[in-house]
């Protein structure tokens, strides 16, 4: 939707840790498709140029990590502003993490969450995707407040 809007003309997905299954199957010679890839070729289905899609290099298990590799592309192609979609429930952390790393890197981080996320942080007691992502992102937002947070 940014990208169509043309409020951002690149898209960059980030490839997240393999898991077990997946290590499994790339041990054994067979391509496994990541996330990023499977994302990518379905931007590419609705009509997004390949060209206009980055996948990382870098593998990442924390925001952190995202957050650094986000700062070397930045300063690689001499962006000056990103756009960071996220879940709802993630974006407090993230917007931390990224704006921590990007700090006088001379990017501004705007935040943005996905519209298409159905977590509801005003009754999050109410459905399980809720509970489930309020719990689980609670103490890693405690984390990064208290400096602990890669």
């Amino acid at each position: 939707d940014l990208y169509r809007s043309r409020a951002a003309g690149t898209i960059v997905l980030s490839v997240d840790t393999l898991d077990a299954g997946a290590r499994f199957v790339k041990a054994n010679g067979v391509h496994y498709p990541t996330g990023a890839e499977l994302a990518r070729d379905t931007l590419v289905k609705l009509g997004i140029p390949a060209a206009d899609i980055v996948i990382t290099e870098t593998v990442h298990d924390n925001t952190a990590n995202e957050a650094h590799s986000l700062r070397l592309l930045a300063q690689q192609r001499g962006w000056t502003r990103v756009i960071v979609v996220t879940s709802k429930y993630h974006t407090r952390r993230a917007r931390f993490a990224m704006r921590r790393e990007l700090k006088g890197a001379g990017v501004a981080v705007v935040m943005r969450a996905s519209r298409y996320d159905p977590f509801d942080g005003t009754r999050w007691w109410r459905s399980r995707y809720d509970i489930r992502n309020t719990v689980s992102e609670t103490p890693k937002l405690a984390a990064y407040l208290l400096g602990l947070g890669e």
